[in-house]
């Protein structure tokens, strides 16, 4: 088995440019291999490094572990029987300028040269959380022949998340947004802002999972250029103010989301370890989509609801009376008159409404052309498309598209 952990170990240090070694129950180096870089001046003993790659949380754990320290290092690590704990890392999910890296030595009170501490981050290979999933993937498939799904993969956010649920006992935190959401991304992009708020105003908290999980990693906005972790608060603390307004215009009671709101900037202010702030923000974003999704079911019977999900998953088909009925499992003129009494409308107005909206967002999101959008969205007539259009937002779709109305 050494042969090939050792195999592997150079495989993954040559592909990805990462230092890799493998240590013994006691701390002791098996082997490694890698480039020889600048040591990491905040990590003045080797124990001291084992500490700060996530060392300790590894053990007995047989899936890929994901560690980022609160020196914005990621490692990889993997358990290996037999063998000890093979290390991969340290990585940066993105290049540090000097403001930040000046605001982690501050949080952290460290006594370092900073310029030592920049020539160290400088060296290391940048590596987003999702590529570092990718190869813990393909890590575990070179050494145990077994394939594995990401969701599979553990990580310190999701231990540390554990740390700070422990007094919120009617919450239900969702720790597994992957951490492409590291920064506010939509800070800096009023498009991706426009669909967050869409989906959890939706009550849609499955899409919203999803939909973070795809966002592309982007530059951290500086909102303090004092503190990385005032900065990173300050972010957090504008997630939770467009997640409030979205959740109210879902339907969620002012009061009730103001006190959902207060809630999770004080748990943003009480927090030390900048890493925890994303897995707060991941619990507080499904939590206000799954309460407006509450709120959908409290208004509606659930066949209404079903349907109406239905038709929303499959806005870009042909959709009929028959065919929702029998997703949802009713006879097609029970459904017709149950949807109309509980809802105020016609299951054919719902889907026209439906993809009128979904138009509305391939607008402002894409540079499709309109004739395009008509299509997908089963309008075979776009001269149809652009009158229903009007009727139901005020201006045509090119006049909405050119920000008219």
């Amino acid at each position: 088995m050494i042969k090939k952990v050792r195999d592997v170990a150079e495989l993954i240090s040559t592909t990805f440019s990462l230092d890799v070694r493998v240590v013994d129950g006691n701390g002791a180096t098996v082997l490694e291999h890698g480039k020889d870089r600048v040591a990491n001046p905040v990590y003045p003993t080797k124990q001291a490094l084992l500490s700060g790659c996530g060392f300790e949380f590894v053990e007995q754990k047989t899936m890929p572990f994901v560690h980022l320290s609160p020196f914005a290092e990621s490692y990889l690590l993997q358990n290996i029987e037999d063998v000890g704990v093979m290390i991969v890392g340290p990585s940066v999910s993105q290049r540090l300028t000097p403001a930040e890296l000046t605001g982690i030595v501050r949080d952290q009170k460290l006594l370092v040269n900073r310029y030592v501490m920049q020539d160290f981050y400088d060296s290391l290979p940048v590596h987003s959380k999702s590529e570092l999933r990718h190869i813990a993937r393909m890590l575990h498939y070179l050494l145990f022949e077994k394939r594995i799904e990401e969701s599979e993969i553990l990580s310190s956010d999701q231990m540390k998340a554990g740390d700070l649920n422990s007094t919120a006992t009617t919450l239900h935190p969702t720790m597994m947004l992957a951490k492409q959401k590291q920064e506010l991304i939509f800070h800096q992009d009023p498009l991706l802002e426009k669909k967050f708020s869409d989906l959890l105003q939706k009550g849609q908290p499955e899409k919203l999972e999803a939909y973070m999980k795809s966002l592309p990693k982007m530059q951290l906005g500086v909102l303090a250029t004092t503190s990385f972790l005032r900065n990173k608060k300050n972010l957090g603390i504008a997630g939770i103010t467009i997640a409030t307004r979205s959740a109210m215009a879902g339907g969620v009671n002012s009061e009730e989301a103001y006190t959902l709101s207060d809630h999770y900037i004080q748990r943003i202010e009480e927090i030390t370890d900048y890493a925890r702030i994303d897995a707060l923000l991941s619990e507080a974003y499904l939590t206000f989509a799954r309460l407006v999704e509450k709120r959908r079911y409290s208004r509606h019977k659930r066949e209404i609801i079903l349907a109406q999900n239905y038709v929303l998953n499959h806005v870009y088909e042909k959709l009929t009376l028959k065919k929702v009925a029998t997703a949802v499992s009713l006879n097609p003129s029970y459904l017709s008159s149950l949807f109309s009494r509980e809802s105020g409308q016609s299951l054919s107005a719902y889907i026209l409404e439906a993809r009128i909206n979904e138009a509305k967002s391939l607008l402002t999101m894409t540079d499709s052309p309109i004739s395009e959008i008509c299509a997908w969205l089963q309008f075979n007539d776009q001269s149809y498309f652009t009158k229903v259009f009007k009727q139901a937002v005020g201006v045509t779709p090119k006049k909405y598209r050119d920000g008219v109305g």
